[in-house]
């Protein structure tokens, strides 16, 4: 188990590299980067692993599996939060939930590494791991 985080280590650099070499302005999703020639100085097995690693993340997000590259958030006006359902799933409940329903209200991505509240449209910033 340990060296599954090694490598998702790894492969987080190996994506991070590869956004750095991106020009601004430039899209910088991985598989575009990817896609662009950038890849010499990293080899090809990581390359392919980083590619993999991008589109089941893509599929995971896609249906509503909470992928760990960010903290969970939490409104500081509405008290609303996310957690994460046991089978991975995110959720909201509000901040005081004794029984841990979830609403159904998802935070949205406003870009620009900021999420607002959907219900109260407080921008939050979020914390990347």
């Amino acid at each position: 188990m340990h060296s599954l985080f090694v490598v998702d280590a790894a492969v987080r650099a190996a994506e991070r590299i590869i956004r750095a070499k991106a020009s601004p302005g430039e899209p910088q999703e991985t598989e575009t980067m990817l896609n662009k020639g950038h890849d010499a100085q990293i080899g090809d097995g990581l390359i392919d692993l980083c590619k993999e690693r991008h589109r089941i993340k893509q599929h995971a997000e896609a249906l509503g599996i909470f992928t760990n590259d960010r903290e969970l958030l939490t409104c500081p006006k509405c008290g609303l939060q996310e957690d994460i359902q046991a089978d991975g799933r995110l959720m909201t409940i509000e901040k005081d939930s004794e029984d841990f329903t979830d609403c159904g209200l998802r935070f949205v991505d406003a870009g620009d590494g900021q999420f607002s509240c959907p219900r109260c449209q407080t921008l939050i910033d979020a914390e990347f791991l």
